[in-house]
């Protein structure tokens, strides 16, 4: 099985309440008409370090057209851009 991740990271200056970004993550899932068939989960971290970094991840696997950057990937990145600077990547599993 192929995976792959789909990482958006957002660094902000001021403290984020966790509870804002899962409901826009929340949002923008709702926003799809079909959910996509290859995406395998979705997972929050926060820093231990840093106050204002935290990222986001989809799981997929296997996908046909390969590792790229996803419509609900888009939608939860442009969703998040008003908390501070963010980070859109895709990392392919090579194990």
């Amino acid at each position: 099985m192929k995976k792959w991740l789909e990482i958006i990271r957002i660094q902000s200056t001021q403290r984020i309440d966790m509870s804002r970004i899962e409901e826009l993550c929340t949002a923008a899932s709702a926003e799809l008409i079909n959910p996509p068939e290859y995406l395998r989960g979705i997972e929050s971290y926060r820093s231990e370090n840093i106050e204002g970094d935290f990222s986001i991840h989809l799981i997929w696997e296997l996908s046909e057209t390969g590792p790229h950057k996803s419509h609900l990937g888009h939608l939860i990145s442009s969703s998040l851009r008003s908390f501070g600077l963010t980070d859109h990547t895709v990392w392919r599993c090579f194990s």
